[in-house]
C-alpha cells in the first residue's frame, strides 16, 4: 500500500525550519507495512499544495498525510487546497467549530473569524481532536483511500497522529497481512566497495529485499530489510549465510536491533 506525505510551508523550503515531520512519519508508515512512496515539500501556494495533492492521487496513492497549514493566518491554506483537489466544497464543519470553540474558552482567548477559519473543512470531512493545540487535523476517505492533513508544529502532528490516526492505519496494515522485518549490522574490517558483491547476489537471490549499507564514525551499518510474503526462515537463512562469508573475510559484525 503506497503512501505519499506532502509537508507545507515556505518556512521548509528556505531552511528555516527542519521537517521533522517526514522523518518520524516515515519510519512509523515504514515499520507498519506501508510502503513510502514519496516525500514532497511544497511552500504556502494554494495551487501548488493542491497540485501536489492530486499528482499523489494520480500516482496511486492509496494513503496520503499532509503536515502544516491548518491554522488561522492567510498562509494557512491546507484545507482550501483539498477543497480544490478533491473538488469538495469547503464548509464550516460543526464538530470542528466545538472543538475550536472548547479550545478557545480554556485559554479565555475570543473565537473570532481567524480561529473559526480552522474550522472550515472540505464537505464529508471528519475533524479529529488536537490535544495540544487548537488546529483540528482533517481526515477525508474517498474511494478507498485515506487522506489526512495534521498541523505543522511537531508535538500536535504527534500527538494527533498517535491518538486519531495510528489505529486506522494499523487497521490497514493489517488488511495488507505483510509486516515489514529488518535486520540492521554494524561492520568493521572491510571497505564499503568490498562488500558490494556480496549484496548484489543477495538481491539477486531475493529481488524483494531492501539491502543498504552506510558508512558512519563507527564503521558501516547494513540494513536488510523485506516487505513480503516469502518464509521469514528462508530469508534469515540467506542473511546468515552473507554474515558467514563476511566472517570469512576476517570481518567483525555486531548486531544492532531488529
Amino acid at each position: 500500500m503506497i503512501v505519499e506525505i506532502i509537508s507545507t510551508g515556505n518556512e521548509l523550503l528556505m531552511g528555516e525550519v527542519t521537517n521533522t515531520n517526514s522523518t518520524w512519519l516515515a519510519r512509523i508508515l515504514t515499520d507498519l507495512g506501508f510502503e513510502v512512496r514519496r516525500i514532497t515539500i511544497v511552500g504556502d501556494d494554494l495551487l501548488e499544495i493542491a497540485s501536489s495533492i492530486k499528482e499523489a492521487l494520480v500516482r496511486g496513492a492509496s494513503v496520503i498525510i499532509l503536515t502544516g497549514g491548518l491554522g488561522p493566518t492567510p498562509d494557512d491554506l491546507t484545507a482550501r487546497a483539498l477543497s480544490l483537489a478533491l473538488n469538495r466544497r469547503l464548509e464550516l464543519n460543526e464538530e470542528a467549530l466545538s472543538m475550536v470553540a472548547r479550545e478557545c474558552g480554556k485559554r479565555g482567548v475570543e473565537l473570532n473569524q481567524w480561529r473559526r477559519k480552522m474550522a472550515y473543512m472540505p464537505k464529508g470531512s471528519r475533524p479529529l481532536p488536537n490535544p495540544l493545540g487548537m488546529a483540528p487535523a482533517i481526515m477525508i476517505e474517498t474511494d478507498g483511500r485515506f487522506l489526512f492533513a495534521l498541523p505543522g508544529v511537531p508535538k500536535e502532528a504527534y500527538a494527533i497522529f498517535k491518538g486519531s490516526v495510528l489505529p486506522i492505519l494499523r487497521k490497514l496494515s493489517a488488511k495488507i497481512g505483510l509486516k515489514v522485518r529488518k535486520s540492521r549490522y554494524l561492520i568493521a574490517g572491510i571497505r564499503e566497495a568490498d562488500i558490494a558483491p556480496l549484496l548484489l547476489e543477495l538481491r539477486k537471490q531475493v529481488p524483494e529485499l531492501y539491502v543498504k549499507t552506510r558508512v558512519t564514525a563507527r564503521g558501516i551499518e547494513l540494513l536488510i530489510q523485506w516487505r513480503s510474503s516469502k518464509v521469514t526462515s528462508d530469508v534469515e537463512y540467506m542473511v546468515k549465510d552473507l554474515l558467514e562469508k563476511l566472517k570469512q573475510k576476517g570481518v567483525l559484525i555486531k548486531e544492532l536491533y531488529q
